[in-house]
């Protein structure tokens, strides 16, 4: 009996000590969630223009020459390029300005309220980037889109040509420039099934040879520019989930 009221004081004296332990400890800091401010007035900074539409052919019957080959290649494939891009541009094809008032347009209808910058100040060595501290604008976030890829591709195992417009979508805070949300979303030629990144083109605007491209100008413009309503559609809709 003695030896039971020995082994109880015993463990009723150890559970004192831990609990004056656990008391005296210093309480652990519990970190705070980071809550991202969701934006409701953007700065959409006006979308550069591609310098020129590319036209490639990774399947072409000069591949076999090797070096010799890939050097006429690429030289035909300039040539075809400057070529569709006067084309294009003679059919009111401008792939900044639509994709900027398409940007525009979707962010809108998803009710945010979109002021266009058109004059900011760019880096002289990379012309495509902008100094995000020289825009002036009250709005709580300031969007940004570049073409990465734009032009028509054919590729290695493929006879077809296809659209490809590629863009990087980037937001960032106004209050300190952090990074909001950042997507790139492909279109046509490097998309192949519908995902949130991907949107193929349709079939319609796959071409068989570059003289059926040339003959089908204004179709070829008609598909670039669906291409650019659906890029800014699934854009907005992303932007949506920042701050949710």
């Amino acid at each position: 009996m003695t030896s039971s009221l020995a082994k109880l004081g015993g463990l009723l004296l150890t559970s004192l000590v831990l609990l004056l332990g656990c008391a005296n400890r210093p309480a652990q800091p519990v970190e705070a969630e980071v809550i991202r401010p969701v934006p409701q007035k953007l700065a959409l900074v006006a979308v550069m223009e591609p310098p020129r539409l590319t036209i490639e052919n990774r399947g072409s019957a000069w591949g076999v020459l090797a070096v010799p080959g890939f050097l006429i290649q690429r030289s035909i494939e300039s040539g075809r390029a400057d070529s569709l891009t006067q084309a294009m541009r003679a059919q009111g094809l401008h792939l900044g300005e639509e994709m900027t008032a398409a940007l525009g347009e979707e962010l809108m209808r998803l009710g945010y309220t979109v002021e266009v910058i058109r004059n900011v100040k760019r880096p002289k060595d990379d012309p495509e980037s902008v100094v995000l501290e020289s825009i002036e604008t009250d709005a709580d976030a300031i969007v940004t889109a570049r073409y990465f890829g734009a032009g028509l591709y054919a590729g290695q195992f493929s006879t077809n040509y296809l659209p490809r417009l590629n863009v990087d979508i980037d937001v960032v805070s106004k209050a300190d420039q952090s990074e909001l949300h950042s997507h790139s979303i492909y279109y046509g030629a490097d998309a192949r099934e519908r995902t949130d990144d991907q949107i193929p083109a349709a079939p319609q605007y796959a071409y068989a040879s570059y003289d059926q491209v040339w003959d089908k100008q204004r179709e070829v413009s008609e598909g670039f520019r669906l291409g650019v309503r659906q890029i800014a559609a699934q854009a907005a809709r992303q932007l949506q989930k920042v701050g949710r």
